[in-house]
């Protein structure tokens, strides 16, 4: 496995630990992120939009250099150019008709954020036939000249 593979999954671990150690976390039903914790999920707004909008051009502007994708059902995780090609493809058959996010956990440490979420989903192929989904969604951003990049999506879907 590539170092870079195994530093951020070691992140995504530790991150993980310490949002489960904390009960200051704030979890669903919160009113008011803080600051911090909003300034993240904006970015990772942003992000969905874009491929709400199945443009990749815009979606990799938010991924860092190093980006890791990981969908759970596959046996590794895609890097950068791997992922890349991967969201290309996908573009080209599918749409979302829906993609919803709920965050349910935000931690911020500094320049690196943590955001676990339920999604919930539905892509049509160019046949018209509709696929709903629904999983759990984590997201690792670093923040890099006052821009929050993605280095690593991680989900499963139920």
């Amino acid at each position: 496995m590539k170092p870079i593979v195994i530093a951020v999954l070691m992140v995504v671990l530790a991150f993980g630990f310490a949002v489960l150690a904390q009960p200051a976390v704030q979890k669903t039903g919160a009113i008011n992120w803080t600051p911090e914790q909003q300034d993240a999920l904006d970015a990772f707004n942003k992000y969905i939009a874009a491929a709400l909008q199945g443009n990749v051009n815009e979606m990799k502007t938010h991924w860092h250099p190093n980006f890791i994708g990981w969908n759970l059902k596959q046996g590794s995780p895609m890097n950068y150019d791997e992922f890349l090609k991967d969201e290309e493809e996908i573009f080209k058959a599918f749409r979302f008709k829906k993609l919803e996010f709920v965050p349910l956990a935000i931690q911020v440490e500094g320049k690196i954020s943590i955001i676990h979420l339920k999604y919930d989903d539905v892509v049509i192929d160019l046949a018209g036939k509709e696929m709903p989904a629904s999983g759990n969604w984590t997201t690792v951003m670093v923040k890099q000249d006052k821009k929050w990049l993605i280095m690593s999506n991680v989900w499963a879907e139920k």
